[in-house]
């Protein structure tokens, strides 16, 4: 998530060497201890961000749990998979930050050392995870309008290594793009109450007009894509949604029909025969209709679903990317303190995003 990448030039960023360094005797405060940055982040990740991460990651796990069925085997159904695995992944990558905010755990001496040496690392894959979902929901969304379009191209089938390749692709591209992060800053650590406290500030080691673009063009480039395929998807839906009404009036007129021909049949026995052949063509006509509309109907609930994902993805990531693109382009112009609240709110809309796509499946696939 582009706002977690963002907080790390605000924050104090506290990565540990291997051995502390031996720094003055005087001890620090308690609000100098303290791992969060404000109050209104401390209510976030105290009250909000548990229950959200906890309902994540239990959703997605259930998501996957019908998605991996053999039954359920599609294309879409591989990348919603895939979502659903890089939505778990970066949801459990914040449980340390939120326990970070608990006195039990920032005032333990074992887990500071653990949280301080592990948080940059944390938040770079973290930023991995997301961007592979994003990619993710642009498949799945292309999957989609490839199959509105081109009925007989989405039912072909593809092999089994183009799709592990398309898979891996998916994964390893983002990873490649976000690795530099690991080693994107250079951290400074002091020990103080004679070793019994441990503080560090980190500090990028790129020039500001180096560092901005590199880290905008993998998160606002994808977010550009996936709107522009959200609004081809809505439009397309919206033009099934019209070929199935009048669907759904062709079967109401034959079923209208074959009801006609059946009290005809009964009341003119003397031409008994013709209207029995009749009626016979007019029930195989209803029941191929009968059987296209259920077709029909199916694919526009699978369309409806991942169409509602792709929007409540684009709505929820979106203001993080142009929060964050804003924050690189006035870099220098502005004080980046004043930016924390909103890369706060645009963070807790990021996480409500991931835990969100359980509630979409539970309202609009059958299979929940």
């Amino acid at each position: 998530m582009s706002t977690i990448l963002s907080r790390i030039q605000m924050e104090t960023i506290q990565p540990l060497p291997t051995t502390p360094i031996a720094h003055q005797n005087r001890c620090l405060t308690e609000e100098q201890m303290q791992m969060h940055g404000s109050e209104f982040e401390w209510y976030l990740q105290r009250y909000l961000f548990p229950s959200l991460v906890i309902f994540g990651i239990l959703g997605n796990a259930l998501n996957l749990s019908v998605l991996l069925d053999k039954k359920m085997q599609s294309r879409a159904n591989t990348f919603l998979a895939m979502l659903a695995f890089a939505d778990i992944f970066f949801l459990s990558l914040l449980v340390p930050n939120i326990l970070a905010n608990y006195s039990i755990f920032s005032r333990n001496w074992h887990f500071r050392m653990f949280y301080l040496s592990a948080k940059v690392h944390l938040i770079s894959l973290a930023n991995w995870a997301s961007a592979v979902a994003i990619w993710c929901v642009i498949a799945v969304c292309t999957d989609r309008l490839i199959g509105i379009r081109n009925p007989l191209a989405a039912r072909g089938h593809i092999t089994r290594r183009k799709m592990v390749g398309l898979i891996c692709a998916i994964v390893a591209v983002p990873g490649l793009l976000t690795a530099h992060q690991h080693v994107a800053h250079v951290c400074l650590v002091r020990a103080f109450c004679n070793g019994s406290q441990l503080y560090s500030k980190c500090l990028p080691v790129n020039q500001e007009r180096w560092f901005a673009p590199n880290q905008s063009n993998p998160i606002i480039f994808p977010i550009i894509v996936l709107a522009i395929l959200n609004t081809m998807l809505l439009c397309a839906l919206r033009r099934r949604s019209k070929q199935l009404n009048n669907l759904n009036r062709n079967e109401s007129w034959s079923q209208k029909q074959h009801k006609n021909v059946e009290n005809g049949e009964s009341l003119r026995e003397g031409s008994k025969q013709p209207l029995s052949k009749f009626s016979q063509s007019s029930s195989h006509s209803s029941e191929g209709l009968n059987q296209h509309l259920l077709h029909a109907k199916t694919e526009q609930r699978v369309t409806i679903t991942v169409a509602l994902i792709v929007s409540m993805f684009t709505l929820t990531n979106g203001p993080s990317a142009i929060v964050h693109l804003l924050q690189n382009l006035l870099l220098t112009g502005i004080d980046q303190r004043e930016w924390y609240n909103a890369t706060l709110v645009c963070s807790a809309l990021v996480i409500f995003g991931k835990a969100s796509n359980f509630i979409l499946f539970c309202l609009f696939s059958k299979h929940f």
